[in-house]
């Protein structure tokens, strides 16, 4: 998301330490910028939980937000 467009959220926050993410049901898939996918973490595991009824905001897979095929190196999900 491109939070510097909000005021208060100009600097890059990000902290040099953390170098791997697991992150569980991540919503707003579809609000990432696509520009900032290059500069994610390389070593990202999305977790989906729950069924196959997940909310389109939540669920990364093809059926979803894609965001998982759209991560560069990202790990699997399911």
């Amino acid at each position: 998301m491109r939070f510097a467009d909000h005021p208060g959220f100009e600097k890059d926050a990000r902290d040099v330490r953390i170098t791997q993410a697991v992150i569980v049901d991540p919503g707003c898939g579809d609000a990432v910028d696509p520009e900032t996918l290059p500069n994610a973490l390389p070593e990202i595991t999305l977790v989906n939980l729950g069924g196959v009824d997940r909310l389109r905001a939540a669920d990364v897979g093809p059926s979803g937000n894609d965001l998982a095929n759209r991560l560069p190196q990202c790990g699997a999900y399911g």
